[in-house]
């Protein structure tokens, strides 16, 4: 690990002791989950590969455990489908199935919502209303996409050059996006304020940095205010936030106004590591959307998409790791495999 990481100190010392596997939805073990500890205290856990057809690193961060892997009953097992989620059942069928009932939930909701105008809704031009689910595809999206260069990635990990630790050190960047949580008391509709918070991390961290922007500044200093602010500007409504929306409330956040361009990028097209790359370099850390996210039990019943502030990166081992900050967990930052997990998220891009 680069020393520049901002775990590097934490984790010079620490232990990995196994905790158990994560499975695919075929009941192939796909992962191992780790928890990292030093002085006999948990400071953080790991998930590791255990294919060779996907890089040897998933996921890790600075969380004492991961929830949703704790929360398992016992004799259930755990898919794991990377930064998406993860869901037990007593085998890979039962899953599959719990995954059918609440796509079907999830577009019976949606059906009812559209039933009752919101005298506030934006819909953005380039992002109409969502179409209902397929049950079919949304199960085939969770599979966790193979790594070209895994192969090769393995054999360094199995055989290291000699003499070569300095050199395989990792580029590592980090911003300091602050944290707020989406569920501080105040904030309305906490559920689904994902979006409004991540935008508002956005704001508090680029006025930080002298930029002349709509933060906690416009709302008499109250962070709470400006999540509230944006939540309107954005007409947030009880599936989240859509990325247009997201663009909408980036537009007219962002003073002044004119010169600034933006743009999604699907994490799965051309150049967008690179892309992801220059906005963290370039201090505009980028709000970042999962899709699907009501799959998973530890989300609300209608929430659809799920926001994060962008705010690292890492290489290790070959891997291209991206971090951000979660509004609906903590200040720490969480790192996910950008191949494995490429084909679930997109992110919002700004530039000046």
């Amino acid at each position: 690990m680069n020393p520049e990481h901002e775990y590097y100190g934490r984790w010079q010392s620490a232990e990995a002791t196994y905790v158990q596997e994560l499975y695919d939805l075929e009941d192939r073990v796909i992962g191992y989950y780790f928890v990292l500890k030093s002085g006999g205290q948990p400071v953080g856990y790991y998930v590791t590969s255990a294919r060779t057809d996907l890089p040897p690193i998933l996921e890790y961060g600075a969380d004492p455990s991961k929830p949703e892997f704790e929360a398992a009953a016992e004799g259930e097992r755990i898919y794991y489908f990377g930064g998406r989620g993860a869901i037990t059942g007593q085998d890979g069928a039962q899953a599959t199935a719990e995954i059918r009932e609440r796509v079907e939930a999830q577009n019976e909701a949606a059906a009812e919502a559209k039933k009752v105008p919101a005298a506030n809704l934006r819909q953005s031009e380039e992002e109409p209303a969502a179409p209902p689910e397929n049950a079919e595809d949304v199960i085939a999206s969770l599979t966790l996409a193979p790594h070209p260069d895994a192969a090769a990635e393995w054999e360094r990990v199995a055989n290291p050059p000699r003499g070569a630790v300095a050199a395989a050190l990792p580029d590592t960047y980090k911003l300091d996006v602050p944290f707020i949580y989406q569920r501080t008391a105040g904030i309305d509709g906490p559920g689904s304020a994902c979006g409004p918070t991540t935008l508002a991390m956005i704001l508090q961290y680029l006025g930080k940095q002298g930029l002349d922007v709509e933060d906690a500044r416009y709302y008499n200093n109250s962070v709470v205010g400006l999540v509230n602010g944006n939540r309107n500007i954005m007409s947030t409504g009880a599936f989240g936030t859509t990325a247009g929306n997201m663009v909408f409330g980036l537009q007219n956040t962002l003073r002044p106004r004119p010169g600034w361009t933006f743009a999604q990028i699907d994490a799965a097209s051309s150049g967008a590591i690179e892309k992801y790359k220059s906005r963290i370099a370039s201090g505009r850390p980028p709000a970042l959307m999962w899709d699907k996210l009501v799959l998973f039990p530890w989300t609300d019943a209608e929430l659809k998409w799920h926001w994060q502030a962008g705010s690292a990166y890492t290489y290790s081992g070959g891997n291209f790791m991206f971090g951000v900050k979660d509004p609906d967990r903590d200040s720490t930052t969480r790192y996910y495999n950008w191949t494995s997990n490429q084909s679930g998220f997109l992110f919002v891009s700004y530039a000046k």
